[in-house]
């Protein structure tokens, strides 16, 4: 759909001549389906259910509250 948007607009601006993605047909999506939050129970239950490694990422991010790129960009000393 945005590949069909920017064709569209860049024939309008008259940079190019046919937009080539025109007779792209997109295909049928499902609607987007809300997640809520985690319950508490679920919460404590991560760290729980895994050991080594995983378990020691779910115990940051829950008490430290990083994104989940600062916690892999993290290395030891």
């Amino acid at each position: 759909m945005l590949v069909h948007e920017l064709f569209n607009e860049a024939v309008e601006n008259n940079y190019v001549t046919k937009n080539p993605a025109r007779r792209i047909v997109l295909p049928r999506c499902k609607g987007i389906q809300e997640i809520g939050p985690l319950r508490e129970s679920q919460v404590r239950a991560l760290p729980q259910n895994t050991e080594g490694r995983g378990r020691l990422m779910w115990r940051i991010l829950l008490l430290t509250f990083v994104r989940i790129g600062e916690l892999l960009a993290l290395r030891k000393t």
